[in-house]
């Protein structure tokens, strides 16, 4: 026994790469769901993590290990896990009851569970103690979902709840260390929130939110925010045109780009998914750049200059490196993907 646990510490602390390691494949850490499963690419092959995935999903930095809670049955019964693995074969499984969320800052994985943070050594899944984290708006409002964490640094833990105020509102706040609220920022916005990606720097959280008007047009769009302070970073507007809606569909990082997939098209004619075409949008700098995404739901760049999409209208998952094409899984969604330092090229090739 004393020997296995020896193996299973040794395999989780390959996080940290020695000279004599070989570096994992670049596209190592992409996390999708399908019909079989929840699954990770370590290296060139699929490793099943779980039946089903409990939202978000944590892949850290170096790309070399992440998490996912999940569960052997949807809705979830509350005998959930929290799975922390490395990539080359490490794993670790801890028992997390109605664990809601999950993210990597340093060396810790923090989920949550009712009021608290459970914090987790990356390492090995040794339980690192609780945080007592009461919503903000807790004895005012009224909480309408279980808190989940979205995001966290070494400072702050970023959770999200749903508050009536009257109607429903997405609320985000930080908590430190300590239990104190370092700040809370309420969602404007009347869909719920989506998308969740944190930069390669690690300071700064996208994310999607949107309307429905009376007259059923709904549009989404991206949100910056900074996780020391919660507040919204400037962002111009998608440039998609003023007689025209964008629902966003997928949210990543290209190095410090911020690249968006939405679905376009004219308003009042976009409540259904098919009613508007793929469109890709790529933020450098101040302003967008838009690319073609022709059959496009989902796009991530990946470290190495790869990339990974989900395809319209067949939910295939491919990967692409050096112009060729491998297909992942039939009818899959991304959950989770490495982020790459630096921009890559977002040409998918013909």
């Amino acid at each position: 026994m004393r020997a296995a646990i020896l193996v299973l510490l040794l395999a989780l602390g390959g996080c940290t790469a020695t000279d004599d390691e070989p570096a994992p494949a670049p596209r190592s850490g992409l996390v999708w769901s399908n019909d079989d499963g929840v699954f990770v690419l370590d290296g060139d092959q699929p490793r099943r993590l779980g039946r089903y995935h409990n939202e978000q999903v944590a892949v850290a930095a170096d790309s070399r290990s992440g998490a996912v809670v999940v569960s052997d049955d949807f809705p979830s019964s509350g005998d959930d896990e929290l799975v922390i693995w490395a990539t080359g074969g490490g794993e670790a499984r801890v028992p997390c009851g109605r664990c809601q969320g999950v993210a990597i800052a340093g060396d810790e994985v923090r989920t949550a569970e009712a009021n608290l943070i459970r914090r987790f050594a990356r390492s090995d899944g040794r339980f690192l103690g609780s945080i007592l984290a009461h919503p903000p708006r807790a004895v005012s409002e009224p909480i309408v979902s279980p808190q989940e964490v979205i995001a966290a640094t070494p400072e702050v833990t970023v959770l999200e709840y749903v508050i009536d105020e009257p109607g429903r509102y997405n609320a985000f706040y930080a908590m430190d260390a300590n239990g104190s609220v370092r700040w809370e920022h309420v969602v404007g916005g009347t869909l719920p929130v989506h998308q969740y990606a944190v930069d390669p720097t690690g300071t700064t959280l996208a994310f999607s939110t949107g309307t429905s008007s009376v007259d059923a047009d709904m549009e989404s769009w991206p949100v910056l925010l900074d996780l020391a302070t919660g507040q919204v970073k400037p962002l111009p507007p998608l440039p998609v045109g003023p007689d025209a809606l964008s629902m966003v569909s997928d949210l990543a990082w290209n190095g410090p780009n911020l690249v968006v997939v939405s679905t376009v098209g004219p308003r009042g004619d976009t409540t259904r998914a098919g009613d508007g075409t793929s469109a890709l949008f790529e933020r450098r700098g101040d302003q967008w750049d838009r690319h073609a995404a022709a059959d496009t739901a989902q796009l991530r760049p990946l470290p190495g200059g790869g990339l990974a999409r989900v395809n319209n209208p067949f939910k295939e998952l491919e990967i692409t490196e050096h112009g060729t094409i491998r297909t992942l899984s039939g009818s899959g969604f991304i959950l989770g993907s490495p982020t790459p330092g630096d921009a890559v090229p977002l040409d998918w090739p013909e």
